[in-house]
């Protein structure tokens, strides 16, 4: 995916930012509500490039949905002519047969589709910017286009529109939409600050209000129930300035703390109200919560989020909702819309494997102990090739099928950690049935309790906090990973 190369130098210039410090028990006070429920996903272009076994392959890891990039300028390369619905879907200038054959792929699979819109075309930039940034689709989009894109999408995957390759036949439902990629980082959207009075001062976050703005009401417009999602923040940011056109430097990403008090009327650590006369319209709010050295990783910077930081976002949103400054006034769901970990092998500078897997089962736990609702793992599939500079190698099968450690850590996660004064046994089920959770005494397993659980459901229990060791859980003859504490 286009927009996931150019995390490359976000994360490089990330592991200057960030120290290793212990996070070993989430702050209640920093803890959303824990979820009900807890949906696994991914996103990758393995379904489209690498064969058809891939969508069974992904269902087999128990995720249950998948997030598809809307290059904003594949679909709509040319402006709308004149005379035309700028928000009809069968107008001549959009393209939308590659992005419906890719919906369609999912069709019947109990996969849900959710779109990134992302990347503007150059008739739908403001002018000024740098080549670079113009090239990138990330100079000034415009926000009305935008949400006409938005009701053109939202209208052509009403699960009521007719297919053109398949006369008789309607189109898929498309119920969520994720309004930009990483808007905090100026390869997304720039400028990111401005010069006001002889000092620099936040531009992107109030230019990405009016863009989020616009298509919430385009999304909303077709289906009331349809799902709106912010950018999802990249987690680390630099000092303000301008931006060098090399894309390092300060200026160039704004942190995702600061960015989203900007964006939602709220001003410094004790979040002072500001006037806000057009407040954010979103139902979901969104985070990429990368970091340097694994999900217990605190971000050095009050205003950087790392995986066990997500407290400092939802603070501001809560602040946010109960002053009427993210509308409508009501619950926002909280998703990580990515990050992953690559392994060796195949990158000989990863984590192993047996790392890789223990990361990704032990950021599900953190993500949903602070209210994470989905979260959305990159790659299904190691990428092909074996340069370790471009190419990314973080997904739970090997590029030719043979699924890694991760894949049951993703399918059937469980984690055995302190939070506060208890430990807790965490995981989700991938069988409906009793889950039997063990503990090894000797060369033997002792059963600590049993539960019953749905097919993809959590389950939670405290546990003696004086237990250490191995522990695992067993379902109908599916056992998970060893758990070492």
């Amino acid at each position: 995916m286009d927009r996931l190369g150019a995390n490359w130098w976000a994360r490089v210039a990330a592991t200057l930012l960030a120290v290793s410090v212990w996070a070993g028990a989430l702050l209640a006070s920093e803890a959303h509500a824990a979820p009900a429920s807890f949906t696994r996903a991914f996103t990758d272009d393995v379904w489209f490039t690498g064969g058809q076994q891939w969508v069974p392959r992904t269902v087999a890891t128990g995720a249950k949905m998948v997030l598809l990039e809307v290059d904003w300028v594949s679909v709509e390369p040319s402006a709308p002519p004149p005379g035309v619905d700028p928000a009809d879907p069968a107008d001549p200038q959009y393209s939308f047969s590659e992005l419906d054959g890719r919906i369609k792929v999912f069709a019947g699979s109990g996969l849900s589709v959710a779109l990134l819109v992302t990347d503007a075309p150059a008739w739908a930039e403001g002018p000024g910017g740098t080549a670079a940034e113009r090239a990138q689709g990330a100079w000034e989009p415009n926000a009305t286009a935008l949400g006409q894109l938005a009701t053109a999408l939202a209208r052509r995957y009403s699960g009521s529109y007719p297919d053109p390759a398949s006369p008789g036949q309607m189109l898929p439902r498309v119920k969520y939409f994720q309004a930009w990629a990483e808007a905090n980082f100026t390869v997304h959207l720039a400028p990111q600050w401005v010069k006001q009075g002889g000092r620099l001062v936040p531009f992107a976050p109030g230019w990405y209000r009016n863009m989020l703005n616009s298509f919430y009401s385009g999304i909303k417009s077709v289906h009331g129930d349809n799902q709106v999602i912010t950018t999802g923040f990249g987690p680390y940011g630099d000092p303000a300035g301008a931006c060098l056109s090399s894309g390092f430097g300060n200026g160039c990403r704004m942190r995702p703390a600061e960015f989203a008090r900007d964006l939602l009327c709220l001003q410094g650590p004790g979040l002072k109200l500001q006037p806000c006369p057009e407040p954010a319209h979103f139902d979901v709010l969104a985070m990429d919560p990368y970091e340097v050295n694994g999900p217990t990783q605190h971000a050095y910077n009050v205003d950087d989020i790392s995986a066990p930081d997500l407290g400092r976002l939802t603070r501001i949103l809560n602040k946010a909702v109960a002053t009427g400054r993210a509308l409508p006034r009501a619950h926002k769901q909280l998703w990580v819309t990515e990050f992953s970990y690559e392994s060796n092998p195949p990158n000989p500078s990863a984590v192993s494997l047996a790392t890789q897997a223990r990361w990704l089962e032990q950021s599900f736990y953190l993500f949903w102990r602070q209210g994470v609702s989905t979260a959305v793992w990159y790659l299904v599939s190691d990428q092909p090739g074996n340069d370790y500079n471009v190419n990314y190698f973080s997904g739970v099968y090997f590029n030719n099928g043979k699924p890694k450690p991760s894949f049951e850590a993703f399918r059937f996660p469980l984690v055995v950690m302190p939070s506060g004064i208890k430990l807790v046994v965490w995981g989700i089920s991938p069988q409906g049935g009793t889950v039997t959770v063990q503990h090894q005494q000797g060369k033997k397993w002792k059963t600590l309790f049993k539960v019953h659980a749905r097919a993809g459901s959590v389950f939670v229990r405290d546990v003696s906090t004086g237990l250490t060791g191995n522990f695992r859980a067993s379902v109908k003859g599916e056992t998970s990973l060893v758990w070492k504490r």
